[in-house]
């Protein structure tokens, strides 16, 4: 298992928009724009969670394994962090 913090925080500053079937955010103060795809944009909806919360609840909507669905959830997290758009605990 990752080094995570068991909570993130959604920077208040980032935007977010569906367009066009896709989610997007904006982090303004970087002047950058992500597309998320459908497992970001879920971990994104739930990211103040616990990673644990999230992987569970991934895979009930997702049907996938417990161990595919933590993996993505560290991944996506761990990159939500580098990108500056979450902050640890909440």
């Amino acid at each position: 298992m990752n080094s995570l913090p068991s909570t993130f925080t959604r920077k208040a500053s980032i935007l977010s928009h569906e367009c066009d079937g896709e989610f997007v955010l904006y982090d303004p103060g970087r002047d950058a724009v992500h597309t998320l795809n459908a497992t970001a944009q879920f971990i994104w909806a739930h990211c103040e969670q616990s990673p644990e919360e999230i992987a569970r609840a991934l895979q009930a909507t997702y049907q996938v394994s417990n161990d595919s669905a933590l993996a993505d959830v560290e991944r996506v997290l761990a990159r939500f962090k580098t990108l500056g758009i979450v902050r640890q605990g909440s």
